[in-house]
């Protein structure tokens, strides 16, 4: 089942001049695992959990430019929003450079 974003999520791509209103929440799927070379985790516990099911391509967000760091949860920690956002932003530049390269 879907579900939304959380507010602070939101709201912070919002300010950033993202929207993600139409972005939903789902378990992966088998499609999903047979379909990606790349699966980018958000935590240790989320990179544990998709390594669990087979999984080999799965490194997280912080290994692209923040030493393996974890990315906070701003459901839990929303004070860390910038945080988050710089995590995201420089990483993705890094992920689209690395596959560039390839």
């Amino acid at each position: 089942m879907a579900r939304c974003l959380c507010s602070v999520s939101l709201n912070l791509a919002r300010k950033n001049g993202v929207n993600l209103s139409a972005i939903r929440s789902q378990h992966i799927s088998d499609f999903d695992l047979k379909s990606y070379s790349l699966i980018i985790a958000m935590d240790e516990g989320n990179k544990q959990e998709l390594l669990s099911l087979g999984l080999s391509s799965v490194k997280k967000l912080g290994d692209f430019g923040f030493g393996g760091k974890d990315v906070a949860d701003l459901y839990y920690e929303p004070h860390k929003e910038d945080e988050v956002w710089e995590m995201i932003t420089v990483a993705i530049d890094k992920i689209f450079d690395s596959l560039a390269k390839e």
